[in-house]
Order: C-alpha cells, then structure tokens, then sequence
C-alpha cells in the first residue's frame, strides 16, 4: 500500500481524535459557566425525548455510561430541579426519570451555547464543506460500526489515537 496514504490515514485519525477531545473541552467550558457539564447536557437531551420517561438503566444504556455514573449525574440534576425520579408503575425496584419543564429550559440554554460555539468554529467553512465533512465522517463511522467488535474497539483503551 501507498506509504503516502498510510501516513495521512494515521494523521487524519490522530486529527479527529484531537479535534474530538478540544470540542469536548470548549464545549464543556461554556456549559460550565452556566452550572452544567457535557453528561448533564447528554442524559437531559435523552429524556427530552421520552415524555413517559425512562428507567435509569434504560437511560445509562442510552447515554452510553454505566448506571452507577449516571447515578451521580441524576443526582445532580435532580438536585437542581431539572429532572424528577418516580417510582415505576411496572417494576416497583425501577424508578423512572422525567425531565421537568426546568430541565427543558437549562436545555435549551445549554443547546444554544453548543449552536454559539459551531457558529464560532464554523464560519470559516462554506456550506457544501460542512455537508463534505459531514458525509465523510458519516461514512467513516458507518465503516467502523460495520467491523466486528474486535476490529471496531481499542485493544488498549489507553492507545485511542492508533
């Protein structure tokens, strides 16, 4: 194979990798100035779109965090009002988790800093570049979510910018 290719494939990985942990970081530091975090953000954006609610672990699944994690996330933002845990009609060991019309609101303040930033970020791009970008990373992800589980996930999750 081309050593030329092999060379820009491992640098358009370490690229994405580091671009993925700045976006993170930025997008963190505005959430923040406002009391919330990326993961508070996260498990509030899952429950806006389950009005009955979800049990914790269907939401921990769907977050992709483990339930003990979530646990404390929920605490948080239960703490602050923002969602409501009830005690599930079907399952009395299971409780649901609700978003409150406050959480809905801190939501959407927290979904138009993300919007701010990819303004920001952004506006050095035309149109059809950002829908390349977005076609290319679509594909690479398909690509991977297509390996078999081995092939797709880190052999050492420590070694992610391979």
């Amino acid at each position: 194979m081309d050593r030329d290719i092999i060379e820009a494939r491992r640098l358009l990985t370490q690229e994405i990798t580091a671009l993925s942990r700045r976006w993170r970081a930025a997008y963190n530091e505005r959430l923040r100035r406002s009391g919330m975090s990326e993961p508070r953000c996260s498990a509030l954006k899952t429950l806006s779109t389950h009005a009955a609610g979800l049990s914790q672990n269907a939401l921990a699944l769907r977050v992709g965090v483990e339930a003990p994690t979530l646990v404390r996330t929920l605490d948080q933002l239960e703490g602050q009002g923002l969602v409501e845990r009830r005690p599930s009609p079907r399952d009395r060991r299971a409780n649901l988790v609700r978003i409150s019309h406050a959480g809905r609101e801190r939501l959407a303040e927290a979904e138009a800093l993300g919007d701010e930033l990819r303004l920001a970020a952004m506006a050095i791009f035309t149109r059809d570049e950002v829908m390349q970008g977005l076609s290319l990373l679509n594909r690479l992800r398909a690509q991977l979510e297509a390996q078999p589980a081995s092939l797709a996930a880190p052999a050492n999750p420590s070694c992610t910018e391979a």
